[in-house]
């Protein structure tokens, strides 16, 4: 995964992050703390419809009045590239496990702490955690990767290098699922590429197999 945290930076002026391209502006200062594991610092679309989620409960009146104040608001979410891992049971429940680990959640406390100080530095005039009245954190996560992990034997993953399933033919793995660890960057690119190169390689096995060699275009 990549876990997040974050703060809520409230400004004496509109800013309403609902608006405009999405995630415009990251900060890499810290992405690099050790051996490729850190926390990267992202501008986050907070629509009212996900703020409202993520607001702590403390009574409806109190909820109603921090949404009023959200349009003043903007996030900060500090991002991690996990080394700890979770588990999903191959029974009929799947049943998802995680725990963050504490190298991860060191990473977070960096990365929260350098989104404070850059949102003070923007001239918020309040800035907040996402920790709730009862002394607990929410931890969100985005871009679950490595579940049927690419490796080149099958006792270290589900697929190999081109992406098919090691036992299993004609299944291919072409999505994050297939990525050997967590990427440290939103992974957006990194898997429109893994598919492309994925569906190349099986193209030209198929031409191969049909006697003519694929065609298949350089570029998508």
């Amino acid at each position: 995964l990549h876990p997040v945290q974050g703060v809520v930076a409230r400004f004496d002026r509109p800013i309403e992050a609902w608006h405009g391209p999405m995630q415009s502006a990251l900060c890499a200062e810290f992405s690099e703390i050790e051996d490729g594991y850190g926390v990267t610092i992202e501008a986050a679309p907070i629509h009212p419809g996900l703020a409202a989620t993520s607001v702590t409960w403390d009574g409806a009146s109190a909820h109603a009045a921090e949404i009023a104040t959200h349009r003043n608001q903007a996030v900060l979410i500090a991002l991690t590239r996990d080394r700890g891992e979770g588990r999903v049971s191959l029974d009929e429940r799947a049943d998802v496990s995680y725990t963050l680990d504490p190298y991860d959640a060191e990473h977070l406390a960096v990365g929260v702490d350098a989104a404070t100080r850059i949102a003070q530095a923007a001239g918020a005039v309040d800035v907040r955690t996402f920790v709730r009245s009862d002394g607990r954190a929410p931890l969100y996560s985005a871009h679950q990767m490595g579940t049927a992990r690419m490796a080149a034997h099958a006792a270290d993953g589900v697929a190999d290098a081109e992406g098919r399933v090691f036992g299993v033919d004609g299944v291919l793995v072409a999505d994050a699922s297939a990525f050997p660890s967590a990427s440290g960057v939103n992974p957006m690119l990194t898997i429109m590429a893994l598919a492309h190169r994925t569906v190349r390689a099986e193209l030209r096995r198929r031409g191969a197999a049909a006697g003519f060699a694929s065609r298949a275009p350089s570029r998508s």
